[in-house]
This record gives C-alpha cells, sequence and structure tokens, in this order.
C-alpha cells in the first residue's frame, strides 16, 4: 500500500508540474496576481475581498439559481467544483478558478472546493498557497487521501 501511495503521489506530482510548465513559465503565479487585481475571481475565495453592493446582488441571484437548479446549495456547489477541477485538469486555469469559486460561494466548507484551489495554486507555481488551500480543505474532510496525496506532493517542492 505505501508503495501504491509512493507511486500516485510521483504521479500526482508529474501532473501538477506538467500543468505548472503549461502556464509557460516560473512567474506564472505573478502575472496571474497583476490580472487578478482586476478580476477578483481568479485568486480564491474571491481574493478575500469586500464585495461592492453590485456583485452582491449578482451573488445572491446566482445562489438561487443554482440552488434551484440541482436542489440544494450543497449539491450545487459539489458539482461546480468537479467542474472546476474538469477546467482545470484541461488546463484551463481562469474557468477553473471561476467555477471553484462558485462552489465556494455556494457552499464555504466543501472541501472539494479548496482541493480545486489547491490544484489550481500548484499548477501556477503558487506552492505555499496551494498548500494552504489543501490544509483548508482537509479541514472539512480529513480523511479525504486524494487531497493528502496532493498536499503531500506539493510539500515535496517547498
Amino acid at each position: 500500500m505505501k508503495s501504491f501511495r509512493n507511486l500516485l503521489s510521483i504521479l500526482l506530482l508529474s501532473a501538477i508540474t506538467l500543468f505548472s510548465a503549461s502556464c509557460n513559465s516560473n512567474s506564472a503565479y505573478e502575472d496571474w496576481k497583476v490580472r487578478a487585481k482586476t478580476d477578483m475571481r481568479l485568486m480564491p475565495k474571491y481574493g478575500g475581498l469586500v464585495k461592492s453592493q453590485k456583485y452582491l446582488e449578482i451573488d445572491h441571484q446566482f445562489i438561487k439559481e443554482a440552488t434551484e437548479q440541482f436542489g440544494t446549495k450543497e449539491r450545487a456547489s459539489y458539482v461546480y467544483s468537479r467542474w472546476g477541477m474538469e477546467y482545470a485538469k484541461k488546463g484551463d486555469p481562469k474557468t477553473a478558478m471561476y467555477r471553484l469559486n462558485q462552489a465556494w460561494l455556494l457552499n464555504s466548507k466543501n472541501a472539494e472546493a479548496y482541493h480545486g484551489f489547491g490544484y489550481v495554486m500548484a499548477g501556477l507555481g503558487a506552492f505555499k498557497e496551494a498548500l494552504n488551500e489543501y490544509n483548508e480543505g482537509l479541514k472539512f474532510t480529513p480523511e479525504n487521501e486524494q487531497m493528502k496525496i496532493e498536499r503531500a506532493a506539493i510539500q515535496q517542492k517547498l
């Protein structure tokens, strides 16, 4: 079992490295932060920024519509987090982050949103930030083996 975990960790580290390379350079995260100054949706949890009344109204409408579509906020959050991970794995971190933030907005305790945040941040080469997101997600699902493996792969990069 331990050798399987090691192999999985190596494969995951390789995937994260390839995703990181697809972002073109070591400064991918620095470039990302510059873009995020004009688009709060590019940072996990909307960068922790205070939203304007207009944004709050848009959020309220989105939550209402997503809840109606999927039955509960929790179910909608799960779906959006899965979509976010699909975009991340396809090499589209921008759309991934949009969907992951929507998942987080619907349910701030959805560990998969944090998992996705960590994955995207790792792909951008922001390993400390990725580690923080994985740790946050593991607070909600400490038994999540996949997230533990990814976190371990990131810890090896620090």
